[in-house]
């Protein structure tokens, strides 16, 4: 992870309070989530950054 996405993780760890990637991501939210701020979150969200635009 770079700084930038380091500082994005943070601020997005910070300052939302349900998993930013949209319903409609390609994610199985019913196998492959782990919760929102749980360990791996970070991870997920990383996979899925292009998504969130």
């Amino acid at each position: 992870m770079t700084g930038t996405e380091s500082l994005l993780m943070d601020y997005i760890m910070r300052h939302t309070y349900s998993c930013p990637v949209k319903d409609n991501a390609d994610i199985d939210f019913d196998k492959e989530c782990v919760g929102f701020k749980e360990p791996g979150c970070r991870e997920c969200i990383m996979k899925h950054l292009e998504e969130l635009r």
